[in-house]
C-alpha cells in the first residue's frame, strides 16, 4: 500500500484543549515511551503520564528528533492529541505523526496549521497499530507535555457492572469440564452451585488458584443454575448434552454469513479484505470452517438453510470478477458448506497468491470427498490446478497482500524461518498442515511428485523443533491465531 493511500482519508483538526480532553480513553497511560534524545529529569515517559506539568524535553540539536509511544498491543487508533512547543514557547512547525509498517516508519498525519501548540489529529479510518511516533525536524530544543492516543470505544456505558464470578454465560456440556474464574477470591473460599428456581444448594466446592471446578456436577435436568460465593453470584446457566454445540453452531454460521464481503450484511467494498470483511490475509476462515464441518457433519446438515447463491453478474461493474469462477453449490448444501465454497470461490476468482491465502485452499481440496455431495467436480479441478501452478510461486501480486503482511516470499515448499509479531500474521508453522494435505491430495491423484509436499512439511517441523523457544510467549501465546 502506498503512503498516499494510507493517508488520503486522514482528517486533521487542530483545537485548543484542556488537560481533561478525552482522558477517559487515553491509551498512552498504558503505554511505554522512548526518544532519540532527552534532557535530565525530562524523560520520554513524562509525555504519556497524563500530567501536563511534566515534560519530555529533547536535547538542543539541529538533527531531527523523535518520540515513540508503544501500546501493549495493536489497537484501532482514532485520534492523537499533542501538547507541544519549542523551548522559547513557539509552536512546532515541521513534524509528522508516523506508524511502523513493514519495517518502515510511514507518515500518517500532521497539521497544516503551524500556529497551534495543542493539536488533535483525527483519523477518519481507524489506524490499526501498536505504536506511533512524532518525528520533528525543527532545530533546537522541543517540548512535549502530552502525547495522548485515543482508540475505538466499544464498551456501552449503560450496561451494569460485570460479574466477579466469571463463567461461560450460556452453559456447560454434560459430563465435560465445568470451571469458572474468580480473580479477586482467595484460595479455599467455598462456592456453591444453586438452582435458580428454588435457591437450593446442589453442589459445593472450594476455590483453588482463582478457579472453581464443578466438573463432577452432572445433573439430568433443564434447570438453570448459578454459582454463589458469599454475596457474589454468577449469571445463570444450564448444563446439558452437547450444550455448547447446540447453542453456538447456528450463531457461528449466521455470523459468518453476515461477515461475507460484498454479499453479507452489507455490500460495501471494504479495504484490506477479500472473502470476509476485516479479513486481511490471515483470518484463517476457510481452514476453520472446513475443520468445523468435518468435526460434526451431521449436525451442520440438520441445521436450517438460510444462505442462497448470489451471482456476481447481479452486482455492478465495480464488483466484476470478485467471485463466480467456481460453479455454484447445490441448493441443499448445508450453510457451512456454502460458506466454504464462498471463501474458495473468492480466492480463485481474485487470484489470491499470498502464501497463507493459497495455503488455505489445500484444506478445501483435502475435504472435497466430504463436500462433493453438494459441490461440482469443477470446483475441485479448478482449485487443484490453481494450487499446482501457484504453490511454489515466490512473488505475489499487489492485489493479494496488504501493509500488514510480513512474508518475505510465498513459496510454500520453502523453509519458513521468520516469526511474526504478536498480531499473529506469520506463525512459522503455517505451511506444515497445508503441505501434508497437498501430499495426501496429490497421492490420491497419483502424482509422481507427491513426496515434495511431505518433505517440505517434515523439514519445517525439524526447523521449528530445533529453533523455537516454546517457553517464549512470542512463540506460543503471542501467535494469537
Amino acid at each position: 500500500m502506498s503512503k498516499s493511500s494510507l493517508t488520503i482519508r486522514i482528517l486533521i483538526i487542530c483545537v485548543l484543549s484542556n488537560y481533561g480532553l478525552f482522558a477517559q480513553n487515553n491509551l498512552s497511560l498504558t503505554a511505554t515511551a522512548n526518544a532519540n534524545s532527552s534532557q535530565k529529569n525530562h524523560a520520554p515517559e513524562f509525555s504519556i503520564d497524563g500530567d501536563p506539568n511534566t515534560i519530555w524535553k529533547s536535547e538542543n540539536s539541529k538533527d531531527y528528533k523523535w518520540l515513540k509511544v508503544v501500546l501493549p498491543g495493536a489497537t484501532e487508533i482514532t485520534k492523537v492529541h499533542l501538547s507541544m512547543q519549542t523551548a522559547i514557547g513557539s509552536p512546532i512547525e515541521n513534524y509528522a505523526i508516523q506508524t511502523f509498517l513493514n519495517g518502515k516508519w510511514i507518515s500518517v498525519g500532521h497539521s497544516k496549521d503551524k500556529q497551534q501548540k495543542e493539536v488533535v489529529v483525527s483519523f477518519k479510518t481507524a489506524l490499526l497499530t501498536d505504536r506511533l511516533r512524532i518525528s520533528i525536524k525543527d532545530s533546537g530544543v522541543v517540548w512535549i507535555k502530552e502525547f495522548k492516543i485515543f482508540g475505538e470505544q466499544y464498551e456501552d456505558g449503560t450496561i451494569a457492572k460485570p460479574k466477579k464470578v466469571l463463567i461461560n454465560q450460556s452453559g456447560y456440556n454434560l459430563n465435560k469440564p465445568k470451571r469458572f474464574t474468580v480473580p479477586e477470591i482467595a484460595d479455599n473460599t467455598i462456592f456453591a452451585v444453586k438452582k435458580v428456581s428454588t435457591q437450593e444448594k446442589v453442589y459445593q466446592g472450594a476455590i483453588q488458584n482463582q478457579i472453581g471446578d464443578f466438573t463432577q456436577f452432572n445433573p439430568i435436568s433443564d434447570e438453570e443454575y448459578i454459582i454463589t460465593i458469599d454475596t457474589l453470584s454468577s449469571y445463570p446457566f444450564r448444563i446439558g448434552p452437547f450444550w455448547l454445540e447446540r447453542v453456538t453452531y447456528q450463531n457461528m454460521v449466521d455470523f459468518m454469513a453476515g461477515a461475507r464481503h460484498y454479499t453479507g450484511s452489507t455490500d460495501k467494498i471494504a479495504r484490506l479484505s477479500w472473502e470476509w470483511r476485516d479479513g486481511c490475509t490471515f483470518n484463517w476462515a476457510l481452514q476453520t470452517l472446513t475443520a468445523q464441518f468435518l468435526s460434526n457433519p451431521e449436525a451442520y446438515m440438520r441445521m436450517e438453510k438460510k444462505i442462497t447463491y448470489v451471482p456476481n453478474n447481479t452486482f455492478g461493474d465495480e464488483y466484476k470478477g470478485f467471485w463466480g469462477k467456481l460453479e455454484p453449490y447445490g441448493k441443499e448444501a448445508p450453510d457451512i458448506v456454502k460458506l466454504i465454497h464462498w471463501d474458495a470461490d473468492v480466492k480463485i476468482s481474485q487470484q489470491l497468491e499470498h502464501e497463507v491465502q493459497k495455503a488455505e485452499l489445500a484444506h478445501f481440496l483435502y475435504a472435497f470427498p466430504y463436500l462433493k455431495e453438494w459441490l461440482p467436480q469443477q470446483n475441485f479441478d479448478i482449485v487443484y490446478q490453481y494450487l499446482k501452478e501457484k504453490w511454489t510461486k515466490s512473488t505475489v501480486a499487489e492485489r493479494s497482500t496488504t501493509m500488514y503482511s510480513l512474508s518475505p516470499e510465498h513459496n510454500l515448499l520453502a523453509l519458513k524461518t521468520q516469526l511474526g509479531t504478536t498480531k499473529g500474521e506469520l506463525p512459522p508453522g503455517h505451511s506444515v498442515i497445508p503441505n501434508l494435505m497437498m501430499y495426501e491430495v496429490t497421492k490420491r491423484k497419483g502424482e509422481a511428485d507427491a513426496d515434495k509436499y511431505f518433505d517440505a512439511a517434515y523439514e519445517q517441523m525439524e526447523w521449528m523443533i530445533a529453533n523455537l523457544d516454546w517457553n517464549d510467549p512470542d512463540t506460543t501465546k503471542g501467535q494469537r491465531m
